[in-house]
């Protein structure tokens, strides 16, 4: 494989903004989707069903990912898929005040799950093709920090918000739809800000898997398949973290319960500090 063509453009133009960016919707599906039907009367074993299931299209993600490969170039599959992602938060904003919101909102996140892991696929691949090998190390904790920082903003600061804004209204319906049209104007400044900034790497291109064809890659991963023990191997990476999993999709409902019901009676605005 060819190495990187060396971008013109800082990286630090685009690393960051392009990985708070990507971390979003991961918050969103783990905490503040959480958060939200908590507070519109959701009961928590709903919620625990629900919304951990939402996690689903990132763990299966790799089943679409040649599509990413073989179809137009990374970089545009960004850029539309936080224009779609932008696209869909203004839908939820929308629908959240609609009397039967539950059936409709979760579509909508579910939509916005999978747009969001391809949008993962897209710009981890795009990264490797931006930059020469030396920055991708040197960029590697820069990613990981901004990542971690748009949980921070969504966990703390959105929750944070929205505990602030229904002191001041009172109606949950109302400042829900606000946090979720903040959301979606980020997406599209962000989409547009990225169709600009980002670099135009030569290598940017729809890949061809030569070796073996058409059933090249069913090939590939049925091999994959047939290694010695690949079932125990699967079983391990897929549930080794799910006692973990599924205590933490009741902790925002722990803490926000009543202490009369076994809860720590916590505000929005509590939690999200």
């Amino acid at each position: 494989m060819e190495p990187p063509a060396l971008s013109p453009l800082n990286p630090w133009r685009w690393i960051p903004t392009l990985y708070f960016t990507q971390g979003l919707p991961n918050a969103v599906a783990a905490s503040l989707s959480v958060v939200m039907f908590k507070n519109l009367g959701v009961s928590n074993t709903e919620i625990a069903l629900y919304t951990g299931a939402l996690y689903l299209p990132w763990v299966i993600k790799p089943l679409w990912s040649s599509l990413v490969e073989r179809v137009g170039t990374k970089r545009h599959w960004v850029v539309v898929t936080q224009f779609v992602l932008a696209l869909v938060l203004a839908a939820l904003a929308l629908t959240i005040p609609s009397p039967d919101f539950l059936r409709p909102t979760l579509a909508l996140f579910w939509v916005m799950s999978f747009c969001s892991a391809t949008h993962d696929i897209a710009a981890d691949g795009f990264y490797l093709l931006a930059l020469p090998a030396h920055q991708q190390t040197a960029f590697v904790g820069v990613r990981s920090t901004f990542f971690r920082v748009s949980s921070i903003a969504v966990k703390g600061g959105l929750v944070g918000l929205a505990g602030w804004l229904l002191v001041r209204s009172g109606n949950v319906a109302r400042t829900w739809s606000t946090i979720f049209a903040v959301l979606a104007g980020w997406f599209v400044l962000s989409a547009a800000y990225h169709a600009w900034a980002l670099p135009r790497p030569s290598l940017d291109r729809p890949t061809v898997h030569a070796a073996g064809g058409r059933g090249g890659a069913s090939r590939i991963f049925l091999s994959f398949l047939a290694k010695p023990g690949i079932g125990a191997t699967v079983a391990f990476l897929l549930l080794y973290r799910l006692a973990e999993a599924l205590a933490l999709k009741l902790v925002e409902p722990f803490l926000l319960d009543p202490r009369a019901a076994g809860g720590l009676g916590l505000t929005n605005e509590q939690l999200g500090f």
